[in-house]
């Protein structure tokens, strides 16, 4: 019992005491060592915080005002489910309209827009117009639907303007699109979309649109191919310089009609027995629009002037 206790009264005073000095040990050695790490870390964040502020530029993207006395007409979120063969199939289902459909794929068809002739009318790509130089009509065929942020119109009584701005991208991290449909007969699109930055300032975009169609009734078909690039650059957060390439290009087969026997009655509407006027007739046309865009806007506001 004796040495029992003895072990006992060893153990109670021995261990604290070994405990006391583990701690203090522990505290004195450690001592230094937060605050030369401390001292590091906030001359570290301090050199990071000011380099950065150096180079950082924030992208503020750009809303891009309607024309005074326009309407919205059209956008991404009415177009995104909706796919059309030209903008006069789907101007014409609007009230006020009515089309003049050659009834051939591909063709330069005409609408009265509000009782103004398609001589009155006038198109426009962000500020550049797309009229016909020499016979001064509208191509709605040059519309690239399916790339439209917003479409505006506006009636100035004597002529309707239509002005149509395309989508942009603000990225993080290059962008690669594949998107490939098709149907009956030769109905196919092919669209293939990159777009990259080149540094913080800079973003360039190309695009390659593809579109047959046609192929129902002999020699009836259409090739069209649209490219279209863009090079944007910010200046400053309220200036910004951008470079527009947009290039279209139709091959049309032209048949000028099918036989019809003495009695109209009897044709009989039938593809594979139709016979086109003109079996080898075909037809090309092509248009390249380039432009320059100068953008400002004010300090405290995020719409162009």
């Amino acid at each position: 019992m004796k040495l029992n206790h003895a072990i006992y009264f060893l153990i109670v005073l021995v261990l604290p005491l070994q405990v006391r000095a583990q701690v203090d040990s522990t505290a004195t050695d450690s001592v230094p060592m937060p605050v030369t790490s401390d001292t590091l870390a906030a001359s570290a964040a301090d050199t990071l915080q000011a380099d950065s502020a150096g180079v950082t530029f924030e992208v503020t993207p750009w809303d891009y005002h309607a024309p005074l006395g326009a309407a919205l007409a059209a956008s991404d979120s009415t177009l995104r489910w909706q796919l059309w063969p030209s903008w006069t199939y789907k101007k014409n289902r609007d009230p006020g309209v009515i089309s003049y459909r050659l009834g051939t794929i591909g063709r330069t068809n005409a609408q009265l827009i509000d009782a103004q002739e398609p001589k009155y009318q006038q198109l426009y790509w962000e500020g550049i117009r797309l009229n016909d130089p020499v016979s001064g009509t509208v191509n709605w065929n040059y519309i690239p639907h399916h790339r439209i942020k917003t479409l505006y119109e506006e009636n100035w009584g004597i002529t309707h303007r239509t002005n149509f701005y395309l989508r942009e991208y603000h990225l993080n991290k290059p962008l690669t699109q594949l998107n490939y449909n098709e149907s009956s007969f030769d109905t196919r699109s092919l669209e293939f979309v990159v777009s990259r930055n080149f540094g913080q300032k800079t973003n360039a975009e190309i695009s390659y649109w593809d579109r047959r169609d046609g192929g129902e009734y002999p020699n009836s078909g259409i090739v069209g191919r649209q490219i279209y690039a863009r090079v944007s650059h910010q200046l400053d957060k309220q200036q910004q310089l951008k470079l527009n390439f947009l290039n279209n290009n139709f091959d049309n087969s032209l048949p000028f009609g099918y036989l019809i026997p003495d009695n109209p009655g009897q044709f009989s509407f039938d593809r594979f027995e139709a016979v086109a006027d003109e079996p080898s007739g075909s037809g090309d046309r092509g248009s390249t629009v380039v432009g320059v865009n100068y953008y400002r806007r004010p300090a405290d506001s995020t719409q162009t002037t």
